[in-house]
């Protein structure tokens, strides 16, 4: 078509000089032989820092061989999130918005005057967690909802509004493959903590700002079937190409990974859960490449970024490659790090 003859011209200008591996020849092969296939992208290469352009080139590989791309979402209600507007420059059902908004990155480098936290823990469950415990920290009013009071928000929080944790309220959940999933509450609620869509309410109404006014979640889950249904319905954005390529980083970069049972405020609590990882352990993952520079003898890596340095056992992955080491989030031994640049040192040694 002539779209894709557009967007293979665009292609080859942008790609002129590039020199494909011996996989990504494999790669396109096999893609090239198949049709009406699938290609699937996940968590990894979301904490991509070129996260967009490697997504506009997936597009565009897609529809030159007739496959579809699909997203494999890092958590259970990413779908929802999006339906919902929880993007700085999408509304409802992925309208465009007027007035932009600003990423966690655009905070962290332009400190607000007040910030409202909702359901989630700085320190464990975002990608650049110091950083953003520094910009709260020079903000100057914090709110903060939350099923638990730490000592690292009591640090940066003027206020700490008690919230129900998810399986204490009744929410609905829209999972990768579209399929909303309504759920009720399992426990009851503890104390003064109240549902956060409640508390969102009230605060709402408390500033006479508009549409907070619904009075049971039945009426806010008609008005949003409203918005997102029909000609309403959210379509994929197709992304455009960048001018010239980034710069392909040559030196070792840590990328995330949330162990199982560091995945959200309930887990990391659960005393017996946590006895399990602690058995299990939590290990740094590197490629076999990475592997064969090391040495196949050291039974630890001294992993340190900035001011931060940490020693951790590690397991080669065949299915890695490059750079790259895959170090794990959510816990007190990684605070501190953030997706990037770091230096590796070989810890113990077999025979020690």
């Amino acid at each position: 078509s002539e779209t894709k003859t557009t967007h293979l011209k665009e292609e080859k200008s942008l790609l002129k000089g590039v020199k494909p591996s011996d996989d990504a020849k494999a790669i396109a092969s096999a893609l090239s032989a198949s049709s009406n296939g699938e290609i699937w992208i996940g968590a990894w290469i979301q904490s991509h820092p070129h996260y967009g352009v490697l997504y506009a080139m997936l597009q565009r590989i897609a529809s030159v061989t007739n496959h579809t791309l699909g997203l494999l979402t890092e958590g259970a209600n990413t779908a929802g999130a999006y339906e919902m507007g929880a993007l700085p420059h999408r509304g409802v059902a992925g309208r465009s918005v007027d007035h932009e908004g600003l990423t966690i990155q655009g905070m962290i480098d332009n400190p607000r005057k007040a910030m409202l936290i909702a359901g989630f823990e700085p320190e464990k469950d975002t990608l650049f967690a110091q950083k953003l415990i520094d910009a709260l920290k020079q903000t100057e009013f914090v709110v903060m909802m939350t099923g638990y009071v730490t000592e690292a928000m009591k640090s940066y929080a003027d206020i700490l509004l008690p919230v129900a944790l998810p399986s204490e309220e009744t929410g609905t959940f829209k999972n990768a493959m579209g399929v909303r999933q309504t759920f009720q509450a399992a426990a009851n609620l503890p104390g003064e903590s109240k549902p956060l869509w409640k508390v969102l309410r009230a605060l709402g109404g408390m500033i006479e700002a508009p549409g907070f006014n619904h009075r049971h979640l039945e009426d806010v889950r008609e008005e949003i079937h409203g918005q997102i249904t029909g000609e309403n319905a959210s379509e994929v954005q197709s992304l455009s190409l960048p001018n010239a390529l980034p710069e392909v980083a040559t030196a070792i970069r840590l990328k995330p990974y949330w162990p199982l049972y560091a995945s959200d405020s309930i887990v990391r609590r659960s005393e017996a859960l946590q006895s399990v990882q602690a058995t299990e352990g939590v290990v740094a993952i590197i490629s076999e490449a990475l592997a064969n520079t090391l040495g196949d003898t050291a039974k630890t890596l001294i992993i340190s970024q900035n001011s931060h340095s940490v020693s951790m056992p590690y397991r080669v992955d065949p299915h890695m490659s490059g750079q790259a080491v895959l170090i794990p989030f959510g816990v007190s031994l990684t605070e501190g790090f953030v997706p990037g640049e770091a230096s590796l040192q070989l810890g113990g040694f077999e025979d020690e």
